[in-house]
């Protein structure tokens, strides 16, 4: 049995002892389970280059933050620009593990096609607004806070 059931199990029976029968529970003789310890599986600097190798674009861009950076999967997925600061060349994690923030180092190799790509889905944004589309839904209260600073930014929206 796992720890975390072994404890359960314990919890219940010392209920059962004090509340039911009325006894103390110091005559149950009890030993934990240890936790199982596994080392992690990480690839090799070489194997590493060999995937990367092989990859290209934005799913590179991708791979590359996770290993040089330390970022989970999730994490990467859920990068803003606003958490990314090339002065300082840190990226901030909001709501990681744990639903913890947290600042790791951003890859110096690459920062250029980040900004490269920043610039290319910027473009792509002010065509679609252009276009008359780039709007997103928004829930009531930021939809009405947007549409209070909406002649500050160029943003848009629409609630739905």
């Amino acid at each position: 049995m796992s720890p975390s059931t072994q404890r359960t199990a314990l919890n219940a029976l010392m209920y059962l002892y004090t509340k039911y029968y009325g006894r103390d529970p110091e005559t149950l003789s009890f030993h934990y389970a240890k936790p199982s310890r596994r080392l992690p599986v990480v690839l090799t600097h070489e194997e590493v280059k060999e995937v990367l190798g092989r990859m290209s674009g934005i799913p590179k861009l991708m791979v590359e933050l996770l290993y040089g950076s330390g970022l989970r999967l999730q994490e990467c997925l859920n990068l803003r620009v606003k958490d990314i600061d090339f002065s300082l060349h840190t990226i901030t994690v909001r709501q990681g593990k744990g639903d913890k923030d947290r600042a790791t180092l951003l890859p110096s190799s690459t920062e250029g096609r980040q900004q490269a790509q920043i610039q290319k889905v910027l473009a792509l944004h002010q065509l679609d607004m252009a276009d008359g589309h780039g709007e997103v839904y928004m829930p009531h209260g930021y939809y009405r806070r947007a549409t209070i600073f909406a002649p500050y930014k160029n943003c848009s929206a629409t609630q739905t």
